[in-house]
């Protein structure tokens, strides 16, 4: 029995430091800051690839989310991701596929210091391959206005002035450009919008004036310079080319928009004959002219608009029948044109997607209205209910008169998608 005794004794101290040092290795691992690249995509979007035990591997996309691609991000030098990808959106990777389950916090500086199972633990396929869409912009102007000041740019997690060597109107037209304006009218140099703080990050750039991002010009490498302060350069831009845009359905932006206002939607009362046949987004706060009565006998009425029969995925409230519909007024720059493009939720070529989603109207019975396309997963007011005089919204379906061919690419009585388009 003692002998007995001994042995399990001894069973139990070697697994304990087989314990211990499998933990020492899960740590090592967590503190390792493993090289990450985009791949089949761009400079700021693509299939998520990271560097371990001398290889590329991919990440499966089991509890990705935008708090990971976020990390993604910042470590490969942009301000925050836009969006989080899935299902091998970029195409399968090959080799090995090195991290899964992957759960960020969100103030990483390196994707592998989030939490997961370990390298190579996994239990996917190529076809589960993550991906990012990152922010790709990385200058700003400071101590200006919209359109002018000194110009900074983001690298390796931090904000850094560009020194005034070399810096002429070639190299301004290429930093406005890349801001959404359209070109420059001055570049500023000898600190004129007052010195900087932080690093020097650029000196001595040489743009051709085709390059879309200030990083592309010829320079000898950031942080390499011979400069003060004193010699930070600047740009004044033209006017600048900005689109504004209703988003139906939420009441945020996204991160590559400014947020005009956000409100509600409002509309004629469903079965009125006269009104106004269009959804509008009214402001959370009025102004009202206090000077002009009101509740005239003839006045045009609008009413809140509610969802008919509107399921999505969100876990708040999968089914929004009879709640208020949110929307926000956006607006980004360097873009001129909006498509409301019907019937799928990607754009044309050539064209940049606001967001996605399903196109929206009144009701078959009721009166016509506009058409818009409400965000794929939708939001809704709270405390709002329903009620039976507002105005509403309802998916639209294909169909097809009878004795008529239908379209055989489209599915008849599916709901159709949308994408919001810009150029």
């Amino acid at each position: 029995m003692e002998r007995r005794g001994k042995v399990w004794g001894w069973e139990l101290l070697v697994a304990f430091i087989l314990g211990q040092m499998m933990l020492s290795v899960t740590a090592d691992e967590e503190n390792t800051v493993t090289p990450t690249r985009l791949a089949d995509g761009a400079e700021n979007y693509g299939r998520v690839e990271v560097y371990y035990n001398g290889q590329w591997g991919t990440v499966c996309d089991d509890g990705w989310d935008l708090i990971n691609a976020n990390v993604v991000c910042r470590q490969l030098g942009f301000e925050s991701a836009l969006e989080s990808k899935t299902n091998a959106f970029y195409g399968p990777g090959t080799g090995p596929i090195l991290l899964d389950n992957v759960g960020c916090v969100g103030d990483e500086t390196s994707l592998s210091q989030c939490s997961h199972p370990g390298f190579g633990v996994h239990d996917c396929g190529h076809g589960e391959d993550a991906g990012v869409v990152c922010n790709s912009t990385l200058i700003r102007l400071a101590d200006g206005a919209k359109n002018y000041g000194r110009v900074e740019v983001y690298y390796n997690g931090q904000w850094g002035t560009v020194c005034d060597d070399g810096w002429d109107l070639i190299d301004a037209n290429v930093v406005c450009r890349q801001l959404g304006f359209e070109s420059a009218m001055e570049s500023k140099t000898n600190a004129f919008y007052g010195p900087g703080t932080g690093p020097i990050l650029l000196d001595n750039v040489g743009c051709v004036g085709d390059e879309t991002s200030l990083s592309q010009c010829s320079h000898p490498g950031f942080g390499v310079h011979d400069c003060g302060h004193g010699e930070d350069a600047g740009v004044v831009c033209n006017s600048p080319v900005e689109l504004v845009y209703t988003k139906w359905g939420s009441g945020d932006c996204l991160s590559t928009a400014d947020k005009v206002y956000d409100g509600f939607a409002v509309g004629s009362k469903y079965e009125a004959i006269g009104g106004t046949s269009s959804y509008f987004c009214l402001p959370q706060v009025p102004g009202y002219d206090q000077n002009v009565p009101s509740n005239h006998a003839q006045s045009t009425k609008v009413y809140n608009v509610e969802y008919d029969g509107f399921q999505t995925d969100s876990r708040a409230s999968p089914n929004l029948n009879g709640y208020n519909v949110p929307c926000a007024v956006c607006e980004v720059r360097g873009r001129s044109t909006m498509l409301l493009y019907p019937g799928s939720a990607s754009c044309p070529g050539g064209w940049t997607r606001e967001y996605s989603g399903y196109l929206m109207a009144g009701r078959a019975q009721d009166y016509r209205t506009e058409d818009v396309c409400v965000e794929s997963n939708a939001e809704y007011i709270a405390g709002t209910a329903e009620g039976s005089i507002g105005a509403k919204m309802t998916k639209i379906e294909l169909s097809c008169a009878s004795g008529e061919p239908c379209n055989t690419a489209y599915e008849y009585g599916r709901e159709l998608p949308c994408a919001v388009c810009t150029k």
